[in-house]
Order: structure tokens, then sequence, then C-alpha cells
């Protein structure tokens, strides 16, 4: 389902101006982010673009994150941060 939502976001993108759109793959999957890099290049949307950008969580699959900003992609890693209530 996330490669549809996916899919359906590019298909909009395309259609409107590319100015007004940004989606974030927030994703520490590697199948995922390897589809959207995919998508990314059939829709010749440039990996330096800010139309797409990855993000994950701190601690998570951060060899992905890391590969992808050495790539020149948009990439952010969060951190949740505040009290845990128990």
């Amino acid at each position: 389902m996330y490669h549809t939502c996916f899919d359906k976001v590019l298909q909009n993108i395309v259609k409107r101006q590319p100015k007004n759109v940004r989606v974030m793959i927030a994703s520490h999957n590697e199948d995922t982010v390897r589809y959207a890099i995919q998508k990314m290049k059939e829709y010749d949307i440039h990996h330096d673009s800010s139309i797409v950008s990855f993000a994950s969580l701190h601690g998570m699959s951060d060899y992905i994150a890391f590969t992808l900003a050495n790539s020149g992609y948009q990439t952010y890693k969060y951190l949740p941060y505040g009290p845990i209530e128990a």
C-alpha cells in the first residue's frame, strides 16, 4: 500500500507544478527506499531535488540514511524528545 500511495503522489506531482509539492519517504525499510529511488529515476526527479526527501528514526537503519545523504538525497533523521508517561 505504501508503494501505491507513493505512486499516486508522484503522478499528481507530474500533473501539478512540482515547485508546489513535496513528499517525504519516512521509512527505514530498505525495499521502500529502493522503490522510491527507482520511481524518482522513472519520473526524472533528480537526487538533489527538494521534491522528494527521506527520513527515518534515529538509530533505525542509519546505514541507509547515511548512504542516501552521501549520495546527495535530501535526508533527515528524527529523534523523539520528551517525557515518557506510563
